[in-house]
């Protein structure tokens, strides 16, 4: 008996050699000549392997947010729908300032605004409240979709779960996904949207327009800080910065 359990055991063995075990198919050998191959290398092409399939999920999802922001019937004066663009300039600004960020990250950040127009300012109260509670609702929302569109992608539901964390403003000054995420937001701002929001708001006097880049300035990592100092904004717009940042 025992001699014809030896006997299946190599048999088995010649088969599995025959097919091809999983880490063989993968690249991934155990051994490296007549010694064990180290756990860590092991450990390294394990991570690559999975990394190749979570690419294709992540590129599915990339697919999902950027169909979503196709919706946004505001356009950009090229055509574009301004919801992408955001997004396109909220990536960008995150590889500047952390240019080893993850694929989720720079995924996170093009979530930033995630159907945004869909919850118009006017849908809530006049006012500061008003204010604070529409942008609190917008945060939610969006966390919620950022979500559910990473798990139609089969994202893991452990890393999208990360990233609504991140587009829902948890934990800022102490989550790094969630600085970068407003790092990028506060950039975008200085760079493309205070001359029209300048414009918008005319009656505002200097001071307003300085406190506001104050609470903005106060939000942003030392990095960002420094990025947002290198910026070529409108000489009047750089004046009211620096006396800001003063």
């Amino acid at each position: 008996m025992a001699h014809d359990c030896g006997n299946s055991q190599t048999e088995s063995r010649a088969n599995t050699r025959r097919r091809g075990s999983p880490s063989l198919r993968f690249g991934i050998s155990w051994s490296r000549g007549d010694r064990a191959l180290d756990f860590s290398d092991c450990l390294r092409r394990v991570r690559q392997v999975a990394l190749f399939f979570l690419m294709d999920a992540y590129t599915k999802a990339r697919q999902l947010i950027d169909a979503a922001h196709s919706t946004d019937p505001k356009t950009t004066s090229d055509g574009k729908p301004a919801e992408l663009v955001y997004a396109e300039r909220m990536e960008a600004w995150v590889v500047r300032i952390s240019p080893d960020a993850t694929p989720l990250l720079r995924l996170a950040a093009r979530c930033q605004h995630l159907e945004r127009w869909s919850v118009p300012r006017a849908t809530f109260p006049d006012g500061k409240v008003g204010y604070l509670n529409w942008r609190r609702s917008l945060y939610v929302k969006q966390a919620a979709r950022a979500k559910e569109l990473l798990q139609q992608a089969v994202v893991p539901d452990t890393e999208a779960d990360e990233a609504a964390a991140w587009v829902a403003k948890s934990g800022l000054k102490t989550n790094p996904g969630t600085q970068a995420l407003e790092d990028a937001a506060c950039l975008v701002f200085l760079e493309n949207e205070i001359e029209d929001f300048a414009a918008q708001h005319a009656e505002y006097p200097a001071e307003k327009f300085v406190d506001i880049i104050k609470k903005t300035w106060r939000k942003m990592s030392l990095p960002a800080q420094q990025a947002a100092l290198g910026l070529n904004l409108r000489p009047d717009i750089a004046a009211l910065v620096k006396a800001a940042v003063a």
